[in-house]
Protein backbone atom coordinates (compact mmCIF):
# COMPACT_ATOMS: atom_id res chain seq x y z
CA UNK A 1 0.00 0.00 0.00
CA UNK A 2 1.28 3.35 -0.60
CA UNK A 3 2.51 5.45 2.32
CA UNK A 4 0.21 8.92 2.77
CA UNK A 5 2.32 11.79 3.00
CA UNK A 6 2.10 14.09 6.79
CA UNK A 7 3.20 16.50 7.68
CA UNK A 8 3.38 18.49 11.14
CA UNK A 9 1.16 21.66 11.66
CA UNK A 10 2.79 24.53 13.19
CA UNK A 11 -0.03 25.50 15.54
CA UNK A 12 -1.60 22.41 17.11
CA UNK A 13 1.82 20.06 16.88
CA UNK A 14 -0.36 17.42 15.40
CA UNK A 15 1.03 15.73 12.14
CA UNK A 16 -1.89 15.16 9.73
CA UNK A 17 -2.11 13.62 5.94
CA UNK A 18 -0.70 16.74 3.57
CA UNK A 19 -4.17 17.20 1.93
CA UNK A 20 -5.37 17.98 5.31
CA UNK A 21 -2.95 20.65 5.63
CA UNK A 22 -1.80 24.30 3.91
CA UNK A 23 1.53 25.21 2.88
CA UNK A 24 3.10 28.18 3.13
CA UNK A 25 6.61 28.74 1.61
CA UNK A 26 10.16 30.93 2.60
CA UNK A 27 10.97 33.18 -0.15
CA UNK A 28 14.05 34.21 -1.14
CA UNK A 29 13.75 37.39 -0.05
CA UNK A 30 12.64 36.07 3.11
CA UNK A 31 8.66 36.81 3.14
CA UNK A 32 6.70 34.14 3.58
CA UNK A 33 3.12 33.41 1.69
CA UNK A 34 0.35 30.68 1.37
CA UNK A 35 1.70 28.03 -1.32
CA UNK A 36 -1.65 26.90 -3.06
CA UNK A 37 0.00 24.35 -5.08
CA UNK A 38 1.81 22.72 -2.80
CA UNK A 39 4.82 22.95 -4.80
CA UNK A 40 6.57 26.33 -4.79
CA UNK A 41 9.81 26.15 -4.53
CA UNK A 42 11.73 27.10 -0.95
CA UNK A 43 11.67 25.80 2.71
CA UNK A 44 7.85 25.42 3.58
CA UNK A 45 5.54 25.33 6.67
CA UNK A 46 2.01 23.88 6.85
CA UNK A 47 -1.24 24.90 9.21
CA UNK A 48 -4.28 22.39 9.75
CA UNK A 49 -6.94 23.52 7.14
CA UNK A 50 -9.05 24.78 9.68
CA UNK A 51 -10.24 28.14 11.19
CA UNK A 52 -9.14 28.01 14.74
CA UNK A 53 -4.95 26.38 13.62
CA UNK A 54 -4.69 29.50 11.15
CA UNK A 55 -5.76 32.34 13.67
CA UNK A 56 -3.61 30.46 16.33
CA UNK A 57 -1.22 30.52 14.29
CA UNK A 58 -0.87 34.04 13.04
CA UNK A 59 -1.54 35.54 16.44
CA UNK A 60 1.47 34.04 18.01
CA UNK A 61 3.70 34.19 14.79
CA UNK A 62 4.12 30.13 15.06
CA UNK A 63 4.67 30.72 11.05
CA UNK A 64 7.38 33.12 11.38
CA UNK A 65 8.73 31.24 14.07
CA UNK A 66 9.02 27.85 12.13
CA UNK A 67 10.33 29.45 8.90
CA UNK A 68 12.29 32.71 10.18
CA UNK A 69 11.04 34.92 7.97
CA UNK A 70 8.39 37.54 7.71
CA UNK A 71 4.87 37.09 6.66
CA UNK A 72 3.61 38.98 3.78
CA UNK A 73 0.70 41.27 4.52
CA UNK A 74 -2.65 40.00 4.16
CA UNK A 75 -1.26 36.30 4.67
CA UNK A 76 -4.17 35.63 7.06
CA UNK A 77 -6.60 36.18 4.16
CA UNK A 78 -5.25 34.35 2.02
CA UNK A 79 -5.15 30.84 4.42
CA UNK A 80 -8.93 31.73 5.10
CA UNK A 81 -9.52 31.85 1.11
CA UNK A 82 -7.72 28.58 0.49
CA UNK A 83 -9.72 27.12 3.60
CA UNK A 84 -13.14 28.54 1.70
CA UNK A 85 -11.98 26.60 -1.35
CA UNK A 86 -11.71 23.39 0.43
CA UNK A 87 -15.36 24.00 2.22
CA UNK A 88 -18.54 22.94 0.76
CA UNK A 89 -20.40 25.73 -1.50
CA UNK A 90 -22.85 26.33 0.99
CA UNK A 91 -20.41 26.55 4.59
CA UNK A 92 -21.02 28.90 7.43
CA UNK A 93 -18.00 31.28 8.60
CA UNK A 94 -16.65 30.47 11.60
CA UNK A 95 -19.26 32.51 13.94
CA UNK A 96 -21.56 30.17 12.31
CA UNK A 97 -23.64 32.91 11.07
CA UNK A 98 -23.79 33.49 7.03
CA UNK A 99 -22.35 36.26 5.72
CA UNK A 100 -25.51 37.19 3.55
CA UNK A 101 -27.63 37.74 6.88
CA UNK A 102 -27.15 41.04 7.15
CA UNK A 103 -29.58 42.96 9.86
CA UNK A 104 -29.30 46.42 8.47
CA UNK A 105 -28.19 48.56 5.40
CA UNK A 106 -24.65 49.67 7.07
CA UNK A 107 -24.32 45.82 7.77
CA UNK A 108 -24.82 44.88 4.80
CA UNK A 109 -22.60 47.42 3.29
CA UNK A 110 -20.02 45.91 5.65
CA UNK A 111 -20.48 42.86 4.55
CA UNK A 112 -20.48 43.92 0.77
CA UNK A 113 -16.93 45.15 1.57
CA UNK A 114 -15.32 42.09 3.66
CA UNK A 115 -16.89 39.63 0.44
CA UNK A 116 -15.47 41.89 -2.27
CA UNK A 117 -12.17 41.74 0.13
CA UNK A 118 -12.39 37.70 0.33
CA UNK A 119 -12.57 37.61 -3.37
CA UNK A 120 -9.56 39.49 -4.05
CA UNK A 121 -7.56 37.34 -1.80
CA UNK A 122 -9.19 34.33 -3.24
CA UNK A 123 -7.78 35.88 -6.76
CA UNK A 124 -4.89 36.20 -5.35
CA UNK A 125 -3.79 32.76 -4.74
CA UNK A 126 -4.97 32.03 -8.39
CA UNK A 127 -2.41 34.67 -9.25
CA UNK A 128 0.20 33.03 -7.43
CA UNK A 129 -0.69 29.44 -8.52
CA UNK A 130 -0.34 31.26 -12.65
CA UNK A 131 -4.08 30.43 -13.30
CA UNK A 132 -4.94 33.64 -14.31
CA UNK A 133 -3.72 35.49 -17.05
CA UNK A 134 -4.84 39.62 -17.74
CA UNK A 135 -4.91 42.47 -19.94
CA UNK A 136 -6.87 42.38 -23.13
CA UNK A 137 -4.75 41.03 -25.45
CA UNK A 138 -3.06 38.26 -23.72
CA UNK A 139 -7.29 37.32 -22.47
CA UNK A 140 -8.02 36.92 -25.73
CA UNK A 141 -4.93 34.80 -26.92
CA UNK A 142 -5.59 33.00 -23.90
CA UNK A 143 -8.98 32.09 -24.68
CA UNK A 144 -7.94 30.88 -28.14
CA UNK A 145 -4.63 28.54 -26.94
CA UNK A 146 -5.87 27.55 -23.95
CA UNK A 147 -8.96 26.60 -21.78
CA UNK A 148 -10.04 29.59 -20.15
CA UNK A 149 -12.91 29.21 -17.26
CA UNK A 150 -14.08 32.77 -16.48
CA UNK A 151 -13.40 35.80 -17.82
CA UNK A 152 -13.48 38.96 -15.20
CA UNK A 153 -14.23 42.55 -16.16
CA UNK A 154 -13.55 45.72 -13.74
CA UNK A 155 -16.62 47.87 -13.08
CA UNK A 156 -14.83 50.23 -14.71
CA UNK A 157 -13.33 48.81 -17.80
CA UNK A 158 -14.14 51.27 -20.76
CA UNK A 159 -16.79 50.33 -23.05
CA UNK A 160 -15.07 48.92 -26.03
CA UNK A 161 -12.70 46.39 -23.86
CA UNK A 162 -16.06 45.00 -22.15
CA UNK A 163 -17.55 44.76 -25.40
CA UNK A 164 -14.80 42.21 -26.60
CA UNK A 165 -15.07 40.78 -23.84
CA UNK A 166 -18.66 39.92 -23.88
CA UNK A 167 -18.09 38.64 -27.22
CA UNK A 168 -15.07 36.88 -26.48
CA UNK A 169 -18.02 35.33 -23.56
CA UNK A 170 -20.40 34.12 -26.13
CA UNK A 171 -18.06 33.03 -29.46
CA UNK A 172 -16.54 30.56 -26.72
CA UNK A 173 -19.28 29.99 -23.96
CA UNK A 174 -17.24 31.35 -21.01
CA UNK A 175 -19.09 32.57 -18.18
CA UNK A 176 -17.93 36.91 -17.76
CA UNK A 177 -18.40 38.43 -14.43
CA UNK A 178 -18.50 42.21 -13.82
CA UNK A 179 -16.74 42.88 -10.35
CA UNK A 180 -14.52 45.52 -8.64
CA UNK A 181 -12.41 47.81 -10.02
CA UNK A 182 -8.86 48.04 -12.53
CA UNK A 183 -6.85 49.23 -9.60
CA UNK A 184 -8.29 46.43 -7.23
CA UNK A 185 -7.91 43.79 -9.56
CA UNK A 186 -4.13 45.39 -10.75
CA UNK A 187 -2.77 45.20 -7.37
CA UNK A 188 -4.00 41.45 -7.16
CA UNK A 189 -1.42 41.01 -9.64
CA UNK A 190 1.05 43.29 -8.64
CA UNK A 191 0.77 45.77 -11.72
CA UNK A 192 -0.75 48.70 -13.02
CA UNK A 193 -4.71 49.00 -13.38
CA UNK A 194 -5.65 45.69 -15.11
CA UNK A 195 -9.35 45.57 -16.70
CA UNK A 196 -9.84 42.25 -17.72
CA UNK A 197 -8.77 38.68 -16.05
CA UNK A 198 -9.19 35.61 -17.56
CA UNK A 199 -9.34 32.26 -15.09
CA UNK A 200 -7.18 29.12 -16.34
CA UNK A 201 -8.01 26.70 -13.72
CA UNK A 202 -11.46 25.05 -13.39
CA UNK A 203 -11.55 24.73 -9.49
CA UNK A 204 -10.47 28.74 -8.83
CA UNK A 205 -13.20 29.44 -11.34
CA UNK A 206 -16.09 27.86 -9.63
CA UNK A 207 -14.39 29.11 -6.42
CA UNK A 208 -14.94 32.66 -7.95
CA UNK A 209 -17.98 31.95 -9.06
CA UNK A 210 -19.48 31.44 -5.69
CA UNK A 211 -17.47 33.80 -4.11
CA UNK A 212 -19.22 36.42 -6.73
CA UNK A 213 -23.18 35.01 -6.43
CA UNK A 214 -22.72 35.70 -2.48
CA UNK A 215 -21.28 38.85 -3.47
CA UNK A 216 -23.92 40.11 -5.75
CA UNK A 217 -26.37 38.76 -3.20
CA UNK A 218 -25.81 41.49 -0.55
CA UNK A 219 -27.68 44.68 -1.58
Amino acid sequence: MKKIPQRLCVSCKERKNKSELVRVVLLSDGTIEVDPTGRMAGRGAYVCKNVACMEAAIKAHRIEKSLKGSCKEGISDELKALLQRAESPGAESASGKNLNQTGSPASARTHKVVNEDRILSFLGLAVRAGQVVSGADAVSAASGKQKVFLFIVADDAAEGTTRLLYRLSEDKGIVLRRFSSKHKLGNQLGKRDRAVLAVTDKGFAEQLLRLMDEYDSIK
